[in-house]
């Protein structure tokens, strides 16, 4: 891994149907290897032209330097700047994602199986150490339970997920600087040698740091890699993926650490093969990883209810059971309807501009209602959904959490105080968690969800849904008492 400043590089540009070449300049790289690699330009007055690629969508750069070639096709030039120094050369920044750098062996080696990814440097990983002090003031670590840090994941192929710390020591006018980075080894049975390989290795990868997201409760993902062929010695800089930046918080789905590497072990294979699950337990873990202790309490709640509702989707996909009836049973309803719909709007001569819009809601009658299809769901895994808030609720039981994504979801303004919102949400977060981990077929027993303990986290319930049934009540009398007034 590289983090150092580059001064004379060589670099050539390709953009809007022209190209570049032999400009000078200076390549920076990320401090923390997150974002990325920018190239600083002197571009001299015959070839200002350059500045033409400020337009170009996408640029591609190459940029050598040192027996190191630098190449992106994911590039982005800024405006240009007059040097304080010069004023006849003008200093202009590409921005370059996806950038691959690649240094030819000497000697020709052998092809890895092999390849080192970098994580986000706030991924939250269980380095288990322990730490020997002395009299003399001195102290020694030693890793403790390494195992936990290694996976082995028998799927078509076999492969091996290590986890590891790395150092790197930055030159600086007093000494030395070591920066401490997190990876992760990956092992196959593949020797490494082209492309295609590589892109195998990142799928796998990156399902995986999915499922260890869900188990941290802390959104971990690679930032690059490095590898060996027998040829080249290659590092990728993906540019484009910016850590969370969450709170540290407790783990989410067990305290233990080995259940949630059994956990892992053991849904692997159940996650990347459920082609029907498995982009709706994709979105639902991005949601549930993705800052939820920052942004907006109502958008963070109905991006956990789009999730919710995704499983149920694909649930009702499993079964078959997207449509309740056939394309031509539903044919032959929907014209008995639309002739019934006509006969009534010219009975009682209401305005004829408003059948095309009811009509146009025909459609979503062929569609199993949530709460038929919740039930359902509910009754095959064995939800226990009776110790949360209710989904549907009615009268003066209201609201349940469908009501609550309903006026959210609808721009409703909701009038007094809503505190028990961020309650909503965390009642629909756990909800959410149980419904992977039981589509997946691990034992609920397993995580820190057990019925006892879901009991403890709702003890103050009552309270809270009292309090919202108040204020959702206050809330449609407002509401009435606003359209009174505009009519």
């Amino acid at each position: 891994m590289l983090n150092d400043e580059k001064i004379g590089v060589h670099v050539t540009l390709k953009g809007n149907g022209k190209t570049f070449e032999k400009i000078k300049g200076e390549l920076f790289f990320p401090a923390d290897y997150e974002g990325p690699v920018h190239l600083v330009l002197t571009i001299p007055p015959q070839q200002m032209d350059v500045t033409e690629l400020q337009d170009a969508e996408t640029i591609s750069v190459e940029a050598v330097c040192f027996g190191a070639t630098y190449v992106s096709q994911n590039a982005y030039m800024g405006d240009p700047t007059i040097s304080d120094l010069d004023y006849i050369n003008r200093k202009v920044t590409v921005t370059a994602y996806d950038v691959k750098k690649t240094i030819s062996l000497h000697e020709a080696g052998r092809s890895y199986c092999n390849i080192t990814f970098w994580l986000n440097n706030d991924a939250e990983l269980p380095y288990c150490s322990l730490i020997k002090k002395s009299f003399e003031g001195s102290a020694k670590v030693e890793k403790a339970n390494q195992e936990i840090m290694t996976f082995i994941i028998q799927d078509d192929e076999k492969i091996i997920f290590k986890f590891k710390e790395i150092y790197q020591y930055k030159d600086n006018d007093n000494g030395y600087t070591a920066y401490r980075h997190k990876v992760c080894e990956v092992i196959t049975d593949k020797e490494i040698t082209d492309e295609a390989i590589i892109k195998q290795i990142i799928k796998r990868t990156e399902d995986f740091l999915l499922l260890l997201s869900l188990g941290y409760d802390n959104r971990i993902s690679w930032i690059g890699y490095e590898y060996h062929d027998d040829k080249n010695y290659y590092e990728f800089y993906r540019g484009n993926m910016k850590s969370s930046r969450v709170k540290k918080r407790p783990v989410e789905l067990s305290n233990n650490y080995f259940f949630i590497k059994d956990f892992i072990i053991a849904t692997y294979t159940k996650f990347t093969k459920n082609r029907v699950y498995y982009d709706a337990i994709k979105r639902a873990i991005y949601a549930l990883c993705n800052d939820q202790d920052m942004g907006i309490i109502d958008s963070k709640y109905l991006e956990l209810f789009s999730s919710f509702e995704a499983i149920l989707l694909s649930y009702n996909r499993e079964n078959d059971n997207e449509q309740l009836l056939s394309r031509s049973e539903f044919k032959k309803l929907s014209k008995g309807i639309e002739n019934s719909i006509n006969a009534f709007f010219i009975k009682e001569s209401i305005d004829e501009s408003i059948i095309k819009q009811v009509i146009e809601k025909i459609t979503e009658l062929n569609r199993p209602s949530l709460k038929n299809t919740l039930a359902r769901f509910q009754q095959v895994y064995r939800l226990p959904l009776d110790l949360f808030w209710p989904f549907f609720a009615s009268g003066s039981e209201k609201p349940g959490l469908s009501d609550i994504r309903n006026k959210l979801i609808h721009g409703d303004f909701l009038h007094g105080k809503y505190d028990y919102l961020d309650f909503a949400r965390h009642q629909l977060r756990i909800i959410l968690i149980i419904m992977i981990v039981k589509v997946l077929g691990w034992p609920l027993e397993k995580t820190r969800y057990t019925e006892d303990s879901i009991k403890r986290l709702c003890y103050y319930y009552p309270g809270i849904l009292q309090t919202a049934q108040t204020n959702w009540k206050l809330n449609a009398v407002q509401e009435k008492t606003e359209v009174i007034k505009k009519n």
